[in-house]
């Protein structure tokens, strides 16, 4: 953590911002539904999908078809938006790595 917090105080703001425009103006470079199309490569793999309810950038019906198309797949809905960082789906998170053996 200490040398990701040395890598965003070298870099502007705006430089992360321009990056993330360019990523949602191009649809993050993937064809309109790659990933659900292409999760049954993953459907013998056992995941957890955690996903905020007021996620706005990448909308919750997402994280339900991922979740639809994988049968050893677990879903929770936090009550938090977009960020990694809302102690609700951090907290969550790391409830997934321990259930995962992590």
């Amino acid at each position: 953590e200490e040398e990701l917090n040395e890598v965003i105080a070298d870099c502007p703001a705006e430089s992360f911002a321009l990056m993330e425009c360019n990523y949602l103006a191009n649809d993050c470079f993937l064809e309109n539904g790659y990933i659900v199309k292409n999760a049954n490569k993953l459907k013998d793999i056992p995941m957890i999908i955690v996903h905020g309810r007021r996620d706005v950038i990448c909308p919750p019906l997402h994280a339900w078809k991922l979740h639809e198309v994988n049968p050893h797949s677990e879903l929770f809905f936090v009550p938090a938006g977009h960020s990694s960082s809302d102690s609700a789906v951090k907290e969550r998170l790391v409830w997934a790595v321990g259930e995962m053996g992590g």
